[in-house]
């Protein structure tokens, strides 16, 4: 029952005594156990606590089990319920079985395996459904050759890093790298050398930034570094001089040495740009005066409050 570790119950049941058995049945079993003794009172707690599993009865005061597990359904329609019913009539079966639920089991509960094999299914089904989920989300906002965010990701987060240091009076700075030498590296060895090179490249530069700041792929050799846990120049620059060194390091492929370094521009907000699309743009302007000027250094963006070039 493992599986039912990541989950969240809540158990709905109006009877004190059955309730607290539930309760003690399944403790251990779930990540956590919301409890509620009527139809009313379980969709406030649905709705405070958001659980994974809804164990409900029937029969209940007010609104019954039934009629909260349609209205659960127009929160969120995929939520698994499993129902427990002394009713043994057909048009409860029939309305249990339309809303719809995801089991029936009838009370009393003879055989506890019944209800824990019940759960268990639920809780696979929702596990299988999350990995689906994660692997969707991995693939439409990871970068497939160095597992780094991409594009997608990349201008979500510095939309949001921006927002969060518009309201706190802070800054966010924004590196854009492009990784130099690749086009020689694939017309002289092969597009898998080249391959090669961004990922050790990409792997030598993430050992030496900030694991809370985002690194992300955002083109084919060009990628790009939302700094948000330092603002001062220095410790920009250092942290600038850090990935030079990184990006320089010698990459071996099939007994070949490999060279490899990065330009770097870098731009601030909000003295270099009021806006994502401008940091982009400061900061891409920036790397390009390095490479325009001799490649693998790396530049502020020009402007009144920030002009100094290395």
């Amino acid at each position: 029952m493992t599986i039912l570790k990541h989950f969240t119950l809540l158990i709905v049941e109006d009877n004190q005594m059955a309730q607290d058995q539930l309760k003690q049945i399944f403790d251990g079993y779930f990540k956590a156990i919301h409890q509620a003794y009527d139809g009313d009172e379980a969709l406030r707690v649905y709705r405070e606590n958001n659980p994974d599993i809804v164990l409900t009865d029937i029969t209940m005061p007010g609104r019954d089990g039934l009629s909260m597990a349609r209205e659960i359904k127009t929160i969120k329609n995929d939520q698994p319920i499993l129902v427990l019913s002394a009713r043994e009539d057909k048009a409860s079966l029939l309305e249990a079985a339309n809303i719809p639920v995801d089991g029936y089991i009838p009370k009393p509960i003879t055989d506890l395996q019944d209800l824990l094999g019940a759960l268990k299914r639920i809780g696979e089904k929702l596990h299988r459904s999350q990995e689906r989920l994660r692997a969707l989300y991995k693939h439409s906002h990871y970068d497939h050759l160095t597992q780094i965010p991409n594009r997608l990701f990349f201008d979500t987060r510095l939309e949001k890093a921006i927002e969060s240091a518009r309201q706190a009076h802070s800054s966010v700075s924004l590196f854009y790298l492009d990784l130099d030498n690749l086009k020689t590296i694939n017309d002289r060895y092969g597009h898998l050398a080249g391959d090669h090179a961004i990922q050790t490249t990409i792997t030598n530069i993430l050992d030496v930034i900030n694991p809370q700041d985002l690194f992300a792929r955002v083109g084919g050799d060009e990628f790009a570094l939302v700094v948000e846990t330092v603002d001062d120049l220095k410790s920009l620059e250092r942290l600038a001089e850090r990935i030079l060194t990184a990006a320089s390091l010698p990459v071996r492929f099939e007994g070949n040495l490999l060279s490899v370094s990065c330009s770097i521009g870098i731009a601030r907000y909000p003295h270099d740009a009021s806006s994502a699309t401008q940091l982009i743009h400061a900061s891409d302007h920036a790397m390009y005066r390095v490479k325009k000027n001799g490649k693998k250094h790396y530049a502020f963006s020009v402007n009144p409050k920030s002009s100094r070039v290395s």
